[in-house]
């Protein structure tokens, strides 16, 4: 796909490798295809940064052609190396070992590499190896007309040539290429593990595991599973043969979960081997009197055997027992997507069980085999993995019994689950409060917390505030002041959740200043950002929003460099959350592009915690006008939860009223129609009519048949919004603010003025009590001026309060950036109706 030169960089004064764009060696690319491929190279690799990925330095483009400036390693391709061969399996292992780190870490940023073979591998004079050449790359998560191969029957590279890279309907290198590749499946992780197992059997036997002198032959070979037998006369252990060999399985379930699961085994058939050698040397060794040097290669291999056997039992709650007790559990309720929502948790607690095993693994090590820990350090590390094995135990003992609603929450709740990443970071460690010195005690508190925790995330408030209280009593009765601050954020949080603001900042505020005097600072930021939430933006306090966000970054600044960049991401989205409720629209963009940068970074790009984010830009790019930008994030972030959740899932439903709202402002009331109309039908069938999420979507459809002018219609779903918002919500919700004012706009619409003034009022007092947006409150003040104005005279009409409504209305949305044409409607209607 391109010539490489070797070139100098004189700014750096270092030689790079240059990638220059080069036609097709398939033919069937058009230039502009090719440029889009090498520039997804570009922005893959500018992605990661791994020791076993070939680093990007720069992108650009001379003369018309796109050029990628990237590491210059000298040495020779895995195809040079295998070649040049045969070697040791142990030395075959250690290099393949280390090019599916490069491959692992670029599944962990959400990308597959879709072209993996030797010849994109190179093997540094200096023993590293590197994964290059991701132009294939892309996002594990892209749309399925981004990822899908296409299926056959589809043109075919030249009859032998089946070591060539090709685009077009066929994407990647034949002899390399997994099953689902060949048959326009979804083309994901899975398959760069089959490439990867490709390769790993040909350094080990000297050729491919499937034959085929022609495309055709070699597709029939793999579509069937049809291994060649071994050449004779290569030692490989049987344990290795049977992890390459599970790899290659047809079926992508079939193969190892993951990257790291299979190089997990491979790392445990290693130390195996390392042991037995060990035991050989220190029998002959004995014999020879010199015994000494093996027995502390023995003991060592023992200790490391050791520590693979505490992290492998590490997680043992979560085994194949609990999986199917939880999917048993979440199917039982009888809800439309629950089988598809079991799938997708059972694969997140998974990740996360591993995720544990192997930081309980590498603790063990560095505390006992390689002696970089101290006993300190080590016992840091592990108080703070506790923490999250027991949030894992508690979510999946509440799945497996779990109730109806619960399963629109599973999801998330098991995405959610924190990393064990930061347990494994010396420098976060050290800064942490040392562990209590009555563990046990603090254990079943921090239990009860986690459980209060899980039922937040699956909404049971009221259950969860209960224990959430219970904890902070017994958290007093030993006085760990750590302990006692989280135990006030959970109660916090959850009073914010049923909407008892004073309460919720008041113990906000107690858990922030606590957890500063205890130096348990990750408690402070997390309840400085809710207070920036709940004060800021619920509240519409915006200053002390803004305040308490810099109070966030003074305790996120104690924890250095060490700072879990997943809980600055939270502090962000609070903090523009409160930019954009003021009408601050740049402020809050940036904060939210930078909360999705780090979540993406981290997470991935089929992450479901992206999708409320890319709502949130969606939401300023339609307030300053950039419609087709909004349109592409709420059309990512549709994709991303209908992936990530199931296409009947409500979280799918918000999506689809975000897109109608879209259409809606285009003149498309079809298409917003269709759309809300399905996002109202998952809800009412997920959910049941009673829902409150119903008399959201209720409204949503309201403003469709508003705008085409249907009025009985709309009339009709605004007042059923309304009643389903009080019977669930009570009489002055926030929330009402929206249906009411679509009651009176209607009203006025049709020429009954006297009939919208009470709507109006109503909706006009419940916003002056605070919690809704301004340009919300703007929208009633303004309806309620045209009311009180066109009224008859003894049905309502007050034409001075008319005109100092409509003012009240024009300040705020003066306030609010992006609400020009709203500002310049009352201004004319002001100039209109002002006494002469």
């Amino acid at each position: 796909m391109g010539v490489v030169y070797a070139a100098y960089d004189p700014d750096l004064d270092r030689t790079v490798a240059l990638k220059v764009l080069h036609p097709t060696r398939c033919g069937r690319g058009s230039e502009g295809e090719a440029h889009r491929r090498l520039l997804r190279e570009a922005k893959a690799l500018a992605r990661l940064s791994h020791p076993n990925v070939v680093a990007v330095h720069d992108v650009g483009e001379h003369d018309g052609r796109i050029y990628v400036a990237m590491d210059f390693v000298r040495g020779r391709t895995l195809s040079e190396w295998i070649a040049a061969g045969p070697h040791p399996w142990k030395a075959v292992a250690g290099v393949l070992a280390q090019a599916g780190r490069g491959l692992a870490a670029a599944h962990a940023k959400g990308l597959v590499h879709r072209d993996f073979k030797p010849d994109n591998v190179v093997v540094g004079d200096d023993g590293r190896v590197r994964v290059m050449d991701f132009g294939l790359a892309r996002p594990a998560a892209s749309p399925p007309d981004a990822v899908r191969s296409a299926p056959h029957p589809s043109p075919l590279p030249e009859a032998g040539v089946v070591d060539a890279t090709c685009t077009g309907p066929l994407v990647g290198t034949p002899a390399y290429m997994a099953p689902e590749q060949w048959t326009g499946a979804e083309v994901g992780p899975a398959a760069d593990q089959f490439a990867f197992c490709v390769a790993f059997w040909e350094a080990l036997y000297g050729r491919r595991p499937f034959a085929g002198e022609t495309v055709a032959a070699l597709a029939f070979a793999i579509a069937r599973g049809r291994i060649a037998a071994p050449p004779k006369g290569r030692r490989v252990p049987r344990w290795l043969h049977r992890i390459v060999r599970r790899g290659l399985a047809t079926a992508p379930g079939d193969r190892w979960p993951s990257m790291e699961a299979l190089l997990d085994a491979l790392a445990r058939g290693q130390d195996r081997a390392r042991l037995r050698a060990a035991a050989a040397v220190v029998g002959a060794l004995a014999l020879a009197g010199a015994g000494a040097e093996g027995y502390r290669r023995y003991e060592r291999a023992q200790k490391v055997a050791g520590c693979e056997a505490v992290g492998r039992a590490y997680v043992s709650a979560w085994d194949e027992a609990a999986r199917e007790r939880v999917r048993t559990g979440l199917v039982a309720t009888g809800v439309p997507h629950a089988t598809t929502t079991a799938d997708r948790v059972l694969a997140h607690l998974d990740a996360r069980a591993d995720d544990l095993r192997r930081a309980r693994t590498e603790t063990c090590l560095d505390a006992t085999v390689r002696k970089a820990w101290s006993e300190d350090l080590a016992a840091r590390s592990l108080w703070c993995l506790d923490e999250r094995r027991v949030a894992l135990e508690t979510l999946s003992e509440e799945l497996a019994r779990a109730a109806p609603e619960a399963v629109h929450e599973a999801v998330a709740a098991a995405a959610g689950l924190p990393r064990a990443a930061p347990c494994r970071d010396a420098d976060l460690l050290e800064r942490l409060p040392p562990p209590p010195a009555d563990p046990a005690s603090a254990a079943r508190v921090r239990r009860t917390l986690s459980r209060a925790a899980t039922l937040e995330a699956m909404g049971r408030y009221d259950e969860a505030l209960s224990l959430a209280r219970r904890a902070l009593d017994d958290a007093h009765t030993f006085a760990w002041p750590p302990l006692v601050a989280r135990a006030r954020f959970r109660i916090g949080s959850l009073l914010e959740r049923t909407a008892a603001y004073d309460a919720a900042e008041t113990m906000l505020q107690r858990a922030y200043y606590g957890a500063m005097h205890a130096g348990a600072f990750g408690v402070a930021v997390d309840a400085a950002a809710r207070l920036a939430y709940t004060v800021g933006y619920e509240a519409g306090r915006y200053d002390d929003g803004i305040f308490w966000g810099r109070q966030g970054e003074l305790a996120e600044a104690m924890l250095g460099g060490a700072a879990d960049p997943l809980r600055r991401a939270g502090l962000l989205i609070c903090v523009g959350d409160v930019h954009y409720g003021a009408g601050e629209l740049d402020e809050a963009r940036r904060h939210f592009e930078r909360a999705l940068e780090i979540r993406e970074g981290i997470l991935g790009s089929d992450h479901p915690m992206l999708a409320g984010l890319l709502n949130n830009l969606a939401a300023v790019d339609l307030l300053v006008g950039d419609y087709d930008g909004a349109r592409r994030l709420q059309e990512r972030a549709l994709e991303l939860r209908e992936r990530t959740f199931g296409p009947e899932h409500p979280a799918v439903a918000q999506s689809l009223n975000n897109i109608a709202a879209i259409f809606l402002h285009d003149g498309d009331f079809e298409a917003a129609r269709a759309y809300r109309r399905r996002a109202f039908e998952i809800r009412e069938r997920t959910l049941g009519p009673d829902h409150p999420n119903v008399a959201d979507s209720l409204f949503f459809l309201g403003q469709v048949h508003e705008a085409e002018g249907d009025y009985d219609e709309a009339r009709r779903l605004y007042a059923r919004s309304v009643d389903l918002w009080t019977a669930t919500l009570g009489e002055d919700h926030p929330f009402l603010v929206s249906p009411l004012i679509g009651l009176a706009t209607t009203a006025l619409a049709e020429g009954d003025p006297a009939a919208a003034v009470p709507f109006a009022e109503r909706a006009v007092a419940i916003g002056d009590g605070g919690r809704i947006l301004p340009a919300d409150l703007a929208a009633g003040r303004f309806a309620l001026a045209r009311a009180l104005w066109d009224a008859p005279a003894g049905k309502g009409r007050d034409r001075a309060r008319a005109l100092d409504e409509a003012r009240k209305a024009a300040d705020l949305y003066r306030t609010a950036q992006g609400r020009e044409k709203e500002l310049a409607e009352i201004e004319a209607w002001l100039a209109a109706h002002r006494p002469k």
